[in-house]
Order: C-alpha cells, then structure tokens, then sequence
C-alpha cells in the first residue's frame, strides 16, 4: 500500500486490499467522519462505545449492545427484554436518579449531562445500578469542568471562537454606519454593541481565574494554559480573542504576581513573547496587519484596529466638498465595511471529530506527524478491534470534553471591577504579613479565630462573618456571586510574590482600564 497523507487518502483505498474485518468495523470503515459516540454500562460496570448519529433510537442502541456484551446470547427481540436506563449523580448526598429512556427517544449523545451515565440492564434486574463508591466516581468526573485546567486548551478555543463568530456573523453593514454617525436608537446597532461586549468579558476572565486563585504553583500552571489557548486561537484565526487573553496576561495585576510567573516555563514565556509582539503598535500595527493579510477567510479580526479605520475614514474625510457630496469618502467606507464582512463569509465551526481509518484497523500509522510521511502495515482481524475501540473512545472522550468547555464559559466567573480586585490581593497581603509577624500555634488558634483573622485582614466585622461578607461583596452589583466563587475571593492567596508597588497599566491601549466597573 503507498503512502497516504490524509485520512481522505485512505478513504480512498479500496476494501478488497483490507483484511477481513467483522460487521461492525466494516460499517465504521465506509465513512470518515464519525457523528458522535456514547458510553454504555452494564450492571458490572464494563463498558462499551458504541458510533450514534442524530437520528439513532434508543431500541437500535439497545439492539448493538446486546450483540456487543452478549455475543453468545440469543436474544428474539432485545427491546422486550433489555432496556437503556440514564442513572443521574447531581451530588455527593443527593439522591441517584434512575429513568428508562423510551425506545423512540433519539439524539443519544446530546440528551445525556456530564453527570449521568446510561446503563443497558435486563428488565427482570431491579437491583442497585449505581452504589455509593460508583455515585462518588461519577460525581467527580461531572465537576471537571470547574477547573480551567481540565480543560484542554485548543478545545477552549474553538469554543470560544465559535461563540465570538456567531455574533461577529449577525453585524449588518448598516450597523457600522449607525455607530460612525452615533446613532441614539441602540436597536440600530444591537450586534455590534454585544459583540463589543466580549473583548472585557474575556480578557477579566482571565484576569479573576489567576488572581482568585489561592496556590501560587496553581497559579503558574493557569497562566501557562492561557498562554497555550491564545496560540490556539492564533491558529484558528480568532485574534481579537488572541489579543484580549494576553491584554490579561499582560494586566498589572497578573503581572504584579512575580513568584508565579517565574515558575513558568521559559518556551510559554517565549511564546507570549513572540504573540505580543503582534500587538506592537509601531507602523501602525504593521506586523499584526500582515499577519491578518496573509490569513484567508473566515477569521476575527481585532476588533478596536476595525472601528479606527473606519474612524479614520469617516473624521479623516469632509462630508461635504465645494456644497457637493463625497461621494468618494462614501465610497471608501463601502469598501472598507465590505473587507470587514468578507472576514465572517461563513461562521467559524469547530471541525468534526474525524476517525481516519488507520485508527479503525485497517492500518496502522507509525509516524504520529499529519503532514510527515506516513508507514502502514496491516494489522489482524483481533487487533483491528482494538484499535476500533480506541477510535471510538478518543471521539468520546472530545465530545465530552467540548461539553465540560461549554459548561465552564457558560458559568464563568468575572469581576471587572480593578480596584476590588486589588483589594482582593491587599487583603490577602496584609495577612500573610501578619502571619508571617506572628504565626499562630496550631494548640491555640481554632478555625474560628483564623476567620475571624482573615475578616479583620479585609475590614470586614467579625460578629457575622458569612452577613458581613456577602454584603461586603454585594455592595458591587456587576458580580455575580455563588458559593464557589466566594469561598475562592476570600481564601487566602499566597501572597509573597506581591509588591506594594503602584500598579502599571494595561498592556491593551484599546481597552478601557478605568478602575470603575463598566456600566
């Protein structure tokens, strides 16, 4: 077999120069690109993944699992006899929730939630699906989500590039126009005011998940994985996103945490190095302007570099010359708003999971590089199998993944407001102080005095520390306070790599930093 380059390659390759394979793998190797995949238990808590499209019914789900578990059991009608049962976990101490799916239901892949599981069983079994070791392991899988660090970087990107390429799309030309004669009706321009939105949501939340967080090794590794999802996004052509996470990394605040940043690696640093160096300003953002000419379409640009063209045409240029229009002005406008959208010509999707069909055993790549030259050699029938396993475990597992990405931007956290966020850090500095001054003997200092300590470290009242606390932080309406993000405000943040020096401004001349929260 000659070497191919792509899994598209190798779609080509007919099935008589291919060994044997059974059913299963036969039907896999007939298409490219794989829909999705869900995860099927049985009472003993083996597993199999079974290849799902949007329209696959939980009876044919019901009817390949019976053949996977149970290959020598014959089975007349495996619907009338076996069922697919989603047992939910929400909790440690909530209860296990058990519900059969009808055998019509379809969308498999997309009705399941992180925290359940479905479960093929007999119909005759009542017993106990789920006990408490299992529950405690599902509830654990489900809240991966919360740490960014679980998340896999490129995966955060293209998400993120998504959500931006959606509104970027919805922009009507007229809405440009609107903005430069500062129309007072908003309804005039509602996508591209939402869209102007995004670059300060991005960029604090970037900025509260480092300072929020308590660990200064942590800390490190969070700004590392940020670095790693603004090159993501420079590959998949989202640079207003790029520009805005290094705006965060590049914050004073983030910057002030030295003791961190000198735990990252050198090669992340370079790398930061080398991407905000697109953000120079010299020649009028040459280098970034050529970075966004030689990219084809679709991308996002950044944005703040659109709206001062278009600024710069519309100031630059009188309406009106000798009493006649301009139209020549009008006309450069034109121009420039169609470039703009020439850049949204299709909304940016992540691309599907693809299966090629060496990782379904018809052959196996022994050179892990895509574009490198490629080595194959057939494989038996048995480890074929195998290999279709894997397959459908790392299309699983992606698919999951995207879900835990969704979960976390949907609820992320995000305080704008610099000046708490600088009390945050003050507080935590001022304790630090104090218990490096005089460290409390763990005989003698209770939880309860440590609390009260670390109340006293922020001017907050003792006498009730949750009420005092809540109002403290309710008293600046832009948060959106819950539980675990006012345990992470409050906790103490090892604060000897701070400095009590004034703090620089923004690295990003086009994002506001006023201390105020914006309106």
């Amino acid at each position: 077999v000659s070497p191919a380059t792509s899994a598209e390659d190798l779609h080509l390759i007919t099935s008589d120069r291919s060994p044997k394979l059974s059913s299963r793998t036969n039907r896999l190797s007939k298409t490219q690109v794989v829909d999705s995949v869900v995860k099927i238990y049985i009472p003993d808590h083996t597993h199999k993944y079974l290849d799902v499209t949007p329209t696959t019914s939980v009876a044919e789900v019901i009817s390949r699992g019976v053949k996977e578990f149970y290959p020598d059991r014959f089975v007349a009608s495996p619907s009338d006899e076996f069922c697919v049962c989603m047992v939910t976990v929400q909790s440690r101490s909530g209860p296990i929730r058990n519900s059969v799916l009808p055998g019509h239901l379809t969308d498999l892949a997309n009705v399941i939630g992180l925290e359940s599981r479905y479960y093929l069983k007999e119909r005759a079994y009542h017993g106990t699906l789920v006990q408490d070791e299992e529950a405690e392991r599902i509830v654990k899988e489900s809240r991966q989500w919360e740490s960014i660090l679980n998340l896999k970087p490129m995966q955060v990107a293209e998400e993120l590039t998504r959500m931006d390429s959606e509104v970027f799309c919805n922009i009507d030309p007229s809405e440009f126009i609107a903005d430069l004669w500062k129309d007072p009706n908003v309804t005039s321009r509602l996508h591209l005011n939402e869209f102007e939105t995004i670059p300060n949501d991005e960029m604090y939340w970037a900025i509260t998940i480092i300072v929020t967080e308590t660990n200064s090794a942590i800390r490190a590794k969070i700004i590392k994985h940020f670095i790693k999802i603004a090159k993501c996004c420079k590959v998949l052509k989202n640079y207003n996103t790029m520009f805005h996470i290094l705006s965060g990394l590049n914050h004073g605040l983030v910057q002030r945490l030295r003791n961190s940043w000198e735990k990252v690696p050198h090669k992340h640093k370079k790398t930061m190095e080398d991407l905000t160096s697109y953000m120079n300003p010299f020649h009028n953002m040459s280098k970034y302007r050529e970075l966004q000419r030689s990219a084809k379409p679709p991308l996002i640009p950044f944005f703040p570099i659109v709206k001062k063209d278009l600024t710069f045409l519309y100031d630059g240029n009188d309406s009106v010359v000798d009493g006649l229009i301009n139209f020549e002005k009008l006309r450069m406008l034109s121009r420039q708003i169609r470039i703009v959208k020439s850049y949204c010509s299709q909304t940016i999707l992540p691309a599907p999971t693809e299966v090629d069909l060496s990782q379904l055993g018809v052959f196996n790549r022994t050179i892990s590089s895509l574009h490198g030259s490629l080595r194959w050699k057939q494989r038996s029938p048995a480890h074929m199998m195998s290999l279709t396993e894997s397959a459908l475990k790392r299309v699983y597992n992606h698919n999951r993944m995207a879900k835990m990405v969704r979960k976390h931007l949907s609820r992320k956290y995000v305080l704008q407001d610099e000046n708490y966020l600088e009390q945050i850090i003050d507080s935590h500095e001022k304790l630090m102080m104090t218990r490096r001054g005089n460290p409390p003997s763990p005989l003698n200092k209770g939880k309860k005095s440590v609390l009260e300590k670390k109340h006293r470290s922020a001017n907050i009242s003792p006498s009730n520390s949750f009420d005092a606390t809540s109002l403290d932080v309710l008293t600046h309406p832009t948060h959106s306070i819950t539980s675990n993000s006012l345990s992470a405000v409050l906790s103490p943040i090892h604060t000897d790599e701070c400095h009590t020096h004034q703090r620089s401004p923004s690295v990003n001349s086009f994002t506001s930093t006023n201390s105020a929260p914006p309106k």
